[in-house]
């Protein structure tokens, strides 16, 4: 696996949801929010920068999201995380869904 650790500063302005994470199912966990947070932006007409961005808050907790252009209209449509991390190790994970944890559980 290639880690990289960045140590220069990263800001992120994220809206999307989160959820519990049962037995580092990561994968269907994100896929679940993720699916429940495109139709949100969509039907809305929510202008997007089209990345998505999943955070590990913990071992059980997960963010989905994504960098919305105009959060105006909004509303409690989804939830608003502003990130500001001033070192990150970073991970790129190309793969099936449903392997996602172990993946996690090998780090």
């Amino acid at each position: 696996m290639d880690i990289e650790v960045h140590e220069q500063p990263i800001s992120f302005d994220l809206w999307g949801l989160s959820g519990d994470v049962p037995n580092f199912e990561f994968g269907p966990t994100g896929k679940k929010l993720m699916d429940e947070m495109w139709p949100r932006i969509k039907d809305n007409g929510l202008p997007h920068k089209g990345i998505n961005f999943w955070v590990y808050d913990s071992a059980q907790h997960m963010f989905t999201g994504v960098e919305l252009k105009n959060a105006s209209g909004v509303g409690d449509l989804l939830e608003h995380k502003p990130f500001n991390i001033s070192k990150y190790a970073y991970y790129k994970y190309v793969g099936p869904y449903d392997k996602l944890g172990g993946t996690h559980r090998d780090f």
